[in-house]
C-alpha cells in the first residue's frame, strides 16, 4: 500500500489530469489520470486514523493533508462505496428504488428512505440499476471542496466496465475483483445482471465461499460458467484463483485492461476500481 503524501508539485499542470476518489469505509483510494497517453496514472491509498471515529473527519484530513488533492483538476470523480449497493430494475424511479433499498437493507429508522436519499447510477446492462444510500455530508463537503465533482458507485462502475468489455462473454460470466478485504461479485449474462454485490472477508478461503454459495444461489453451472479473479497479486496466480480451481473447471485471472495511459508494475498493483476509471466515466 502506497500511502506517501501528495505535495503541491507531485504532478504538472494538475489543470489537465484528472481525479477520482474511491471512498471506502476504511481508506480512500486516490487515482489521479494524466492528459497524455505516455505518462503514468498515479494512485495512492490512504488509510482512516482509527482513533478519530469519524469518517467525514477522516476523509477531510486526508484531503487537507495532501495539498495537490486541493488542485483544480479538469475532472473530479467521487466513488463513495462506504455503504450497501444494491439492484434494482432498470425501471425502478428513486421511490421505488427506496422502498426496495430499504427492504433488503438494515436501517436505524427502518421505512423513513425517500427518493431524495437514494442515489441510482446506470450499470451498462439492459435489465439493472445499482441503488445506494450515499452520506449527505460527505456528499455535501465533496461539493464544497470540488467545484466540478460528481458522484458514481464503484459496483455500477466495475458493472460497467465488465458489461462493456469487447470481450464480455455472450452467456453467463462471473466477475470476482478483490480490494483488500471486500469481494465485488459481478454476474452477468451477456447484457443482463444477475449479481452485484460486495462480501467483507478474512480469509480467502471465505471469498471463495462467497463465491461458490452465490453461484449456487443463482442456479449457475458451476462446471460451465467462467469465474474470473482479481486480487492485488495481478501478476501472479492468487490464493484465491488456487482455492476455487479445486471446485471450478474455469477458473482465471480477470484480463489486464488496454489502458488510455502508460502501463507499469505499480499501476497493476492498484485497486482495478482506480485503474479502469477511465473507461467506465
Amino acid at each position: 500500500m502506497n500511502s506517501t503524501i501528495l505535495d503541491k508539485d507531485a504532478i504538472p499542470q494538475p489543470e489537465l489530469w484528472k481525479l477520482a476518489l474511491n471512498i471506502a469505509s476504511d481508506h480512500i483510494d486516490v487515482g489521479l489520470y494524466p492528459p497524455l497517453a505516455r505518462e503514468e496514472m498515479v494512485w495512492r491509498t490512504f488509510p482512516f486514523d482509527a482513533a478519530t471515529g469519524n469518517q467525514l473527519r477522516c476523509i477531510e484530513d486526508i484531503i487537507y493533508d495532501n495539498p495537490l488533492l486541493l488542485s483544480d483538476f479538469k475532472k473530479v470523480d467521487c466513488i463513495i462505496d462506504n455503504v450497501p449497493a444494491i439492484t434494482v430494475p432498470e425501471e425502478a424511479d428513486a421511490a421505488a428504488a427506496a422502498m426496495i433499498y430499504d427492504d433488503m437493507t438494515v436501517s436505524d429508522a427502518p421505512g423513513e428512505l425517500s427518493a431524495d436519499d437514494i442515489e441510482l447510477y446506470p450499470t451498462g446492462t439492459d435489465n439493472a440499476r445499482i441503488a445506494i444510500v450515499q452520506d449527505a455530508d460527505i456528499r455535501a463537503f465533496l461539493s464544497r471542496t470540488f467545484y466540478n465533482a460528481t458522484f458514481d458507485s464503484s459496483t455500477a462502475a466495475l458493472c460497467r466496465y465488465f458489461a462493456g468489455r469487447p470481450d464480455a462473454p455472450v452467456s453467463t460470466a462471473v466477475y470476482a475483483p478483490v480490494c483488500g478485504n471486500t469481494l465485488t461479485l459481478i454476474a452477468l449474462r451477456g447484457k443482463q445482471l444477475l449479481m452485484a454485490n460486495s462480501f467483507r472477508f478474512e480469509k480467502e478461503i471465505d471469498a471463495a465461499y462467497y463465491i461458490l454459495a452465490s453461484m449456487q444461489q443463482l442456479g449457475l453451472d458451476l462446471t460451465a460458467t467462467p469465474v474470473y479473479v482479481r486480487t492485488s497479486t495481478a501478476d501472479a496466480p492468487s490464493e484465491l484463483q488456487e482455492i476455487l480451481s479445486r471446485y471450478l473447471p474455469s477458473v482465471a485471472p480477470i484480463p489486464f485492461p488496454t489502458l488510455r495511459y502508460r502501463a507499469t508494475k505499480s499501476t497493476l498493483l492498484a485497486p482495478l476500481a482506480l485503474t479502469i476509471r477511465p473507461l467506465c466515466e
